[in-house]
């Protein structure tokens, strides 16, 4: 799978009946591993500014393992999310329309897919748009206005991809500015109270170039969390909601994070490592039952366990079924490393 390149951000904005703002994330992209590399806008985000900052954190965390670059590679997901609240803060027109909709098993912009609708519908009912789901549930094709029926299509777009209803985009700078409409909050004042996982790095000596594993507390127990990158990309789409509250302060936060990931200290080469296979997630099930095999009831040695590359595979994909225990001396450090 490749890379999506990310080329340029921008966000329309236009006004409900009650004047409140919604907001549609615009970007265009282009994929990495496919030719020629012509960039295309979509919509990539549909909400009040509560959604959409949720989802600008969202995408922002696939920077963190490659997954979203720039045109010159690897960003930061600091810059990332810079440039989407610039975009924010000023935002273009969003020449409303309506959004033309059909339930079908197969197909692109202007569906829900088959395998969606039966969610789609229950939140329509539920959320009072009961016309609206008894129109889809016909099979034909239902047009919603963006405005008349926005709050509908700010249901759907909590369970379906906004570019399945917001059709062909173009560059909408092309728009005048709805400076009216724009998300600009002031900086806290204050600066969030956060915390950073991780008490030490699972590396061995033969993975010293490949993916590091973190290893995190977690009620009192001392587990193996996820790769390096993804722990920081779920750091940063978890906040979210600290962004909303506390405004202004993510890059500092994340610059503590990268700070506070590179300074965990290597898991000692003596903890003992011991796996319950009964535990392990179905996908794992039979990985970690020959890896309980391998090392025991009494379990082996990080050290003894490095050199088995199939082993230490089970293992950290085992992560729920595995029990770390610490040599004594290094007890000591991981309490005061815990966060």
């Amino acid at each position: 799978m490749g890379s999506t390149v990310s080329i340029a951000k921008k966000v329309a904005a236009y006004a409900d009946r009650a004047g409140r703002p919604i907001y549609v994330l615009l970007e265009s992209t282009y994929e990495k591993n496919c030719y020629p590399h012509t960039p295309r806008w979509s919509a990539v985000g549909f909400g009040r500014a509560t959604t959409v900052i949720d989802r600008i954190f969202g995408l922002a965390s696939e920077t963190c393992g490659g997954m979203l670059q720039g045109p010159g590679g690897r960003i930061q997901p600091t810059s990332y999310v810079r440039g989407w609240l610039d975009a924010l803060a000023v935002p273009h027109v969003f020449r409303c329309g309506s959004a033309s909709l059909e339930v079908r098993e197969r197909g692109l912009a202007g569906t829900i897919p088959a395998d969606k609708a039966e969610a789609v519908l229950s939140a329509m009912t539920q959320s009072g748009h009961g016309d609206v789901a008894t129109r889809l549930s016909t099979g034909k094709r239902v047009d919603l206005s963006f405005v008349e029926d926005a709050e509908a299509l700010l249901v759907i777009a909590t369970i379906v991809a906004s570019w399945r209803f917001i059709g062909h985009v173009f560059d909408p700078s092309r728009e005048p500015a709805a400076a009216s409409l724009g998300y600009r909050p002031e900086r806290s004042a204050v600066a969030p109270s956060v915390s950073y996982p991780g008490v030490f790095r699972l590396q061995t000596e033969s993975q010293r170039t490949g993916i590091e594993e973190i290893v995190v507390m977690r009620d009192g127990r001392l587990m193996i969390g996820e790769p390096e990158y993804r722990l920081m990309g779920d750091c940063v789409e978890s906040y979210a909601p600290l962004e909303r509250s506390h405004p202004g302060y993510f890059a500092r936060y994340y610059r503590g994070l990268k700070a506070h990931i590179e300074a965990l200290p290597i898991l000692p080469f003596s903890t003992i490592v011991q796996i319950d296979p009964v535990k392990a997630s179905p996908g794992w099930a039979k990985y970690a039952a020959e890896a309980a095999q391998k090392i025991g009831p009494m379990g082996k040695t990080i050290g003894e366990i490095a050199a088995d590359r199939g082993l230490l595979y089970a293992i950290t994909g085992s992560r729920e079924a595995v029990t770390l225990t610490l040599p004594d001396e290094a007890c000591e450090g991981a309490e005061l490393l815990r966060v």
